[in-house]
């Protein structure tokens, strides 16, 4: 586990992967620049990918992601992902806590992880018994940072609407972030749709069940994206009908065509790395205010939260009013990566 199987430098990140099982690998990806003044910091994404090249991939665009959250909200964190690659139902996974803790510690305070897809809080307090660099609420269990998240992702959501409008809206995932989002929006007096590979999902929220294709093209004011990454193709962004797409989910455009075709044809697109930034949000105040940190509860990290996904969000959707950009480049440049830095 401690001699890469593969590293390499691309475009300011380092992309490094090791051997976890025969069957499993996990890969890092984080700007070249972390250090223990500017720690790296982003969560663990477990999934099976069709290749490692695949895998690779993603992690670089998920820390990209990750940079782009952290200059925006000032987080003093550098952006970092850590993926996973390998099948689900591992028997014994103090294999992964292991193999987590070691890359963690090997970087000595310069990386921080937390959850992502396919881990959890047990898993992360089985990695923080081994090496303390996690991230996770650790220190507080009253506050649960994925709830954070769909709590600002809903303040980024009111920031589209018109003064007293109530919107039809569907939401795309209802894990914890997306029920959030739901539920929140349902407490506003909003029509709310949603869909989720569990069947029962939207009945326990309490709102319309849709399937997948129906929750694209059926007209919703707003659709909020809390699922997969690449989630809309560019056939399904032919297709959509929606004034607003808010993601949760990191970089949900299958292709740059698809995200061009949804401009193109009029819908607009609040990005992923504005609306979705809780659990950052959350992670900074842990690491720099720890003692503040376990004195808040949900409420407390809640609202401040949402205040500050509102606000960024409300200067991102202002500035390109004024001058006819779209969100995603105002907020491009404002939560530039290295290598736009120094271009």
């Amino acid at each position: 586990m401690n001699r890469p199987l593969l590293t390499e430098e691309v475009a300011g990140y380092t992309v490094t992967t090791y051997r976890v099982t025969p069957e499993h690998t996990l890969t890092v990806a984080h700007e070249t620049g972390v250090g223990r003044e500017r720690p790296g910091n982003g969560g663990t994404r477990w999934l099976q990918y069709d290749s490692l090249e695949e895998a690779r991939a993603e992690a670089l665009v998920l820390a990209q992601c990750m940079t782009r959250k952290h200059a925006l909200y000032d987080t003093g964190f550098r952006g970092t992902k850590l993926v996973l690659d390998g099948p689900l139902d591992l028997p014994d996974r103090s294999v992964v806590h292991e193999a987590l803790a070691r890359v963690l510690e090997q970087h000595d305070g310069a990386l921080y992880t937390g959850c992502d897809l396919n881990t959890t809080s047990a898993d992360m307090r089985a990695v923080a018994e081994r090496y303390p660099a996690v991230l996770d609420s650790l220190g507080n269990p009253d506050i649960d940072t994925s709830v954070s998240t769909g709590s600002g992702v809903f303040a980024a959501l009111m920031t589209t609407l018109e003064l007293g409008e109530r919107p039809r809206v569907a939401v795309h995932g209802l894990g914890k972030v997306g029920g959030q989002v739901a539920r929140l929006a349902r407490q506003a007096g909003f029509t709310v749709a949603g869909h989720d590979i569990r069947p029962d999902a939207a009945a326990r929220l309490g709102v319309q069940p849709v399937g997948h294709e129906e929750l694209f093209t059926g007209g919703y004011d707003v659709v909020v994206l809390c699922s997969l990454s690449g989630i809309v193709t560019e056939e399904l962004a032919e297709r959509m009908q929606a004034r607003w797409i808010v993601a949760s989910a990191n970089s949900p455009f299958a292709t740059e065509a698809a995200q061009r075709i949804v401009e193109e044809r009029g819908i607009r697109y609040l990005p992923d790395f504005v609306a979705n930034s809780g659990a950052v949000l959350c992670d900074a105040v842990e690491w720099r205010e720890p003692e503040l940190f376990a004195r808040l509860d949900q409420a407390a990290m809640d609202r401040y939260v949402m205040r500050s996904i509102q606000a960024r969000a409300l200067t991102v959707l202002t500035e390109a009013d004024l001058y006819g950009r779209t969100p995603q480049v105002v907020a491009v440049r404002e939560g530039a990566l290295p290598q736009e830095l120094a271009a």
